[in-house]
């Protein structure tokens, strides 16, 4: 299950570099950090 939610994390900021080009890459850069922490958009660990 794991490794599903992973696929779908890097397919979506793919995705969203794909659409928006370098200009979105610091939101690529907020959900990768988001998915490796496993924490919301305004959570900390």
């Amino acid at each position: 299950m794991t490794h599903l939610t992973e696929c779908n994390a890097i397919q979506d900021i793919v995705e969203l570099l794909a659409h928006d080009g370098f200009d979105s890459l610091g939101e690529a850069v907020r959900l990768e950090r988001q998915h490796h922490l496993g924490v919301g958009p305004y959570e900390q660990k």
